[in-house]
């Protein structure tokens, strides 16, 4: 990437993304024997779009600090309704208008905790290094058992983030 190069004017409106203002880019390549994975991935690619190419950037928003872990990149995807899908670790997350949650129980080894602090009570689930609160709504969700009687269209967005974020974190359990 010590080098721009021009990218030609017809293909200019198809790599927005990759042009700098003044129609040039930076480019990194990759060969086989790099990462086999992920020259598939761009191969795979470039036989849908035309273009064998991937864009490599960090992940924020404006203004916003750069996501660091896994929980950070959920929240993100949550509060960002322009992204379409996050590929976590081997997990494809997208975005569904309404989401199942009728086979999410607690993971076995979670720790809930229940704490009141200053006469507000609090709900933390722990699991193994990772922590996160709930919400009392997001918590009686979870407690139903079965969920099948909590329709989709039931939850709160706020719950059903939540909810999400639990799942994707290892906090619940989709059977």
């Amino acid at each position: 990437m010590n080098m721009a190069h021009r990218i030609l004017e017809e293909h200019r409106t198809h790599l927005v993304a990759l042009a700098h203002p003044d129609g040039s880019a930076r480019v990194q390549t990759l060969t086989l024997a790099d990462d086999p994975f992920l020259h598939q991935t761009v191969h795979e690619f470039g036989l849908l779009t035309g273009y064998p190419i991937v864009v490599n950037t960090s992940l924020n928003g404006r203004d916003e600090p750069l996501i660091e872990t896994p929980l950070q990149a959920i929240d993100f995807f949550l509060a960002h309704s322009a992204i379409d899908a996050l590929l976590l670790e081997d997990r494809l997350i997208r975005r569904a208008t309404d989401p199942d949650w009728s086979h999410a129980p607690l993971s076995p080894d979670v720790l809930v905790t229940k704490l009141t602090i200053r006469g507000a009570r609090r709900t933390i689930l722990v699991r193994g290094l990772r922590a996160m609160e709930m919400s009392e709504a997001a918590m009686r969700m979870i407690e139903q058992a079965p969920l099948e009687s909590v329709g989709p269209c039931s939850l709160s967005p706020d719950v059903q983030a939540e909810l999400t974020r639990a799942l994707f974190g290892g906090f619940l359990v989709n059977q």
